[in-house]
């Protein structure tokens, strides 16, 4: 798929890769278009609690990142470790 110029039709490219192991970096690396939609649903969680992106990595299949809120530190201490 060819990358494409119009900023309307520029997909949102993004990769996030988690953490290998503990203490071990994480990265979140996309195009500018990718970057905003990420910034935009972790802001919509901010303000409702949760939101959803349709996101692109490097291989133009699509996949949806969910975001939530988890404002209780005891309820994200509960959390499985990824």
């Amino acid at each position: 798929m060819p990358y494409q110029t119009d900023d309307d039709d520029v997909l949102g490219l993004c990769n996030i890769y988690a953490q290998q192991t503990h203490h071990f970096e994480a990265f979140i690396l996309g195009n500018r278009k990718g970057l905003l939609e990420l910034r935009n649903a972790i802001d919509k969680a901010l303000e409702t609690g949760c939101s959803t992106s349709t996101l692109f990595p490097s291989d133009y299949e699509g996949y949806d990142v969910y975001v939530a809120l988890v404002d209780e530190e005891q309820r994200f201490e509960k959390l499985t470790t990824p």
